[in-house]
């Protein structure tokens, strides 16, 4: 037990973000924290903020399984931008004398790392090292036989505490990747990998067109919907991680996009220009198909809310009327109580909407200066904001189940590659090769 022990908020002083500064209150036991909190005001183009120091110190030093955990950790907790980890190894201390000579003064906090000695679980404790006492502390209990699940799990129990936002490094991210071929025709795949681009599977093997990739929103029944052309048509199918692939829908034109509410009893989907609606009657045991969005336009990439209501993108000259700068598709909301529709983009070519519920944000493309963008439209403050300014298309964006990430295509010349970016910090990895062309990327749930 621990009283009248020290809370400190640790963030960084720049222009318009982090705050230092510090605090007394009461705990009973380990020491609450105010987290590194970043702010939700993005950066501008070209300001960076220091990355704050932190130390992973991995006990026993000879632990190598540890060892090869915590840099997984590592490249995970560097991803955003917000932090710059060191790893080592140190002796097990066995008493408190010897724990303090452990703490390196150039690390605000340093994150202890060990086993037990059956090797079921990994305990993590956080240290404030200015004042030695400690911050937080858990046991994580080992779930299958990956080294690097071990480590999205112990980043995602990490993040929280160090920055006060959702995490969700235990996920993966799938995107079609074009095959290796000696015919002119081009065959694709569908692959998924962990949000750092390792150990990429297949999920559906049989090389073909495929599109508009989507994860359904069950965590306990991981399944992914997508597109497939064939001689005839364009239809919908599905496929399991175990690779068993299954047709959704298959009828006459184009069916690309589809979005499924929660309850797995309603969805939406395009049919060649038109959203339509799907029910499961549970009277009938039959489901129902309706149109439901029909306007003369096209209207594609459907995102189904939860109180019902669709975003979605549409070129319709209807809806356009009165936008004299909206020269190409917008992004639009459907409102299911009245069934009126909203532009919630007026200017521009504007593609690709991906809603977050978490953030209740909608990130989308947008062609500035003839290059697709990456904007974000804030549903609750109306307001939309550029996020990228750079050469290169940025099309095919997804948000990550905790909205601090997003994964989208980047094309320029040839290459066509998987990115990651933290929409604040703004920094960017690449989790695909420049030789492999990939495309359409989608995020799924935590699992």
């Amino acid at each position: 037990m621990r009283n009248s022990i020290a809370l400190f908020i640790l963030t960084f002083l720049t222009r318009d973000a982090y705050l230092l500064s510090a605090a007394r209150q009461n705990a009973p036991s380990a020491r609450e924290t105010t987290p590194l909190v970043v702010t939700h005001q993005y950066l501008p183009a070209g300001i960076r903020r220091k990355a704050m120091a932190l130390l992973l110190a991995v006990t026993p030093e000879g632990d190598t399984e540890m060892l090869r955990i915590a840099a997984i950790m590592a490249q995970n907790l560097e991803r955003s931008g917000q932090f710059k980890v060191t790893i080592k190894g140190f002796t097990t201390p066995r008493t408190l004398d010897q724990l303090n000579q452990l703490f390196d003064k150039q690390y605000p906090l340093e994150i202890f790392l060990s086993q037990d000695d059956n090797h079921r679980s990994i305990g993590w404790r956080i240290y404030d090292v200015h004042d030695g006492q400690l911050v937080q502390g858990k046991k994580y209990a080992k779930r299958g036989t990956s080294l690097h699940g071990y480590a999205d799990n112990l980043t995602d129990e990490l993040w929280p505490e160090l920055t006060q936002q959702a995490s969700s490094f235990s996920s993966k991210i799938a995107y079609v990747k074009r095959k290796q071929s000696t015919s002119k025709r081009q065959r694709s795949v569908v692959c998924a990998a962990n949000t750092d681009g390792s150990d990429e599977q297949e999920f559906i093997k049989t090389p073909g067109t495929y599109v508009s990739v989507y994860w359904h929103h069950d965590k306990n029944n991981p399944c992914l919907f997508c597109s497939e052309f064939t001689r005839f048509n364009v239809r919908l199918i599905s496929a399991t991680p175990q690779g068993k692939k299954k047709i959704v829908l298959n009828v006459r034109g184009t069916s690309v996009g589809i979005s499924i509410s929660h309850d797995n009893n309603k969805a939406v989907y395009c049919r060649s220009g038109t959203i339509w609606e799907y029910r499961y009657d549970a009277l009938q045991k039959q489901g129902i198909h309706t149109p439901l969005i029909k306007n003369g336009g096209k209207n594609v990439s459907p995102t189904l809310l939860e109180n019902g209501d669709i975003i979605f993108c549409s070129d319709s000259v209807h809806l356009r009327k009165g936008h004299p700068h909206a020269r190409g598709p917008q992004i639009c909301r459907y409102n299911a109580q009245d069934r009126s529709v909203t532009l919630l983009t007026t200017e521009g070519y504007c593609v690709g909407p991906s809603y977050c519920a978490r953030n209740q944000k909608i990130a989308y493309s947008k062609r500035i200066d003839g290059i697709m963008q990456l904007c974000v439209y804030d549903c609750r403050t109306q307001i939309n904001q550029q996020l990228t300014f750079d050469a290169g298309k940025k099309i095919d964006c997804c948000w990550s189940p905790c909205g601090n990430f997003l994964v989208f295509c980047y094309q320029q010349g040839r290459e066509s590659r998987i990115a990651v970016m933290h929409v604040v910090m703004k920094k960017r990895t690449f989790i695909t090769p420049a030789q492999n062309y990939c495309s359409c990327p989608s995020w799924s749930p935590v699992f």
